[in-house]
């Protein structure tokens, strides 16, 4: 167990040996720390608010929520993958291998299993603490189209310094920074192990990724970037990829009434925002221009044969997006546009 600040409300979730697959959990808290527990009834812990820590063991919980300061999960069920599904700030789902869901709320910190860990974030989400993936390995999914595995870390940067491209400053802020080189991944609709996957297959590649929640607003900003390695697409039996030099570039924020108010890393002479970039310990440079909006762009140089019969080489760009169904409300589906660039060259027919 990590130190724990004054107030907090520590939620471990283990199998108490109950014979069902419905988790329990054990509460440890102190001064105060308040949350709601939900199991078939709800029930609302409040302590005495005394400087001692208190600990209470709960069964059969489907739901945890917090109202304290600081808060954490931490998995404590042995061998079992586990499923962190962030769907707001702070919030979402876990599921514990074969045990049911848990929902929760409120929570800042996270501390996963001895397994892997599987962080799923979709465009609402953020984690305003600290994410620790335990022992295992680390399987990452960005909104619905960049699936990521290895043996890598989040690291919470302290006191650091961003910038919008608007100007608005955050200045002695704390965000996550995950990165890592010659690694795998894949873009588009996967990941790339499901049946029925259409994307592109990256491979040997270097990555960093940044992630940013402003508590003031609720409003997440998230950051990509990838360099180096080959790919192949996934999925079309009749056009085959080979490509080398690609680049990955997400910069994209949760605010959906401004979608191009994005983080700004790069500082050019001509640029009216000083951007400041942020250079991991490994792992390309984020050095976006914010000044021009959002980015969610693969690109990189290829060679692609389409039904046996064209022969093409040269750069390539893949826009990533959504098509709705028509006359099906709600019903969208992830869409991706391959484009053959101006220097294609070599072009045949046989």
């Amino acid at each position: 167990m990590p130190v724990l600040p004054v107030k907090f409300l520590y939620f471990r979730i283990y199998d108490s040996g109950d014979g069902n697959l419905t988790p329990d959990v054990q509460v440890i808290t102190s001064l105060g720390g308040d949350g709601q527990f939900g199991g078939g009834d709800d029930t609302l812990f409040d302590p005495s608010g005394t400087s001692d820590t208190e600990t209470n063991d709960i069964t059969d919980i489907n739901a945890l929520y917090s109202l304290s300061l600081e808060d954490t999960i931490f998995v404590d069920i042995a061998g079992a993958d586990t499923t962190w599904d962030f769907t707001g700030i702070n919030s979402g789902t876990v599921t514990i291998g074969d045990y049911n869901s848990i929902n929760f709320a409120g929570i800042d910190n996270i501390e996963g299993s001895d397994s892997i860990d599987k962080f799923v974030f979709d465009d609402l989400a953020g984690i305003t603490g600290d994410i620790n993936d335990g022992t295992g390995d680390l399987e990452l999914q960005l909104f619905d189209y960049f699936f990521l595995t290895g043996d890598f870390d989040f690291v919470s940067v302290k006191s650091a310094d961003l910038i919008l491209n608007d100007g608005t400053d955050f200045t002695n802020i704390d965000y996550k920074l995950l990165s890592g080189v010659g690694v795998d991944a894949f873009v588009g609709n996967g990941p790339a192990t499901e049946p029925g996957a259409t994307g592109l297959s990256l491979t040997d590649i270097d990555f960093s990724l940044l992630l940013f929640t402003d508590e003031a607003t609720s409003t997440s900003y998230t950051a990509l970037k990838t360099s180096g390695g080959s790919a192949s697409l996934v999925g079309f039996p009749d056009l085959t990829l080979g490509a080398w030099s690609v680049n990955v570039e997400i910069n994209q924020t949760s605010d959906s009434l401004n979608p191009d108010k994005v983080l700004d890393f790069n500082d050019g002479s001509a640029d009216s925002i000083a951007g400041i970039p942020v250079t991991p310990a490994t792992g390309p440079v984020i050095d976006f221009e914010g000044e021009n909006g959002s980015l969610l762009n693969v690109s990189g140089s290829a060679v692609i044969d389409a039904f046996g019969v064209l022969i093409a080489k040269g750069s390539f760009s893949i826009s990533l997006g959504q098509v709705v169904e028509d006359g099906v409300p709600g019903t969208t589906y992830q869409a991706m546009v391959l484009q053959l660039g101006s220097t294609a060259r070599g072009s045949q027919c046989g």
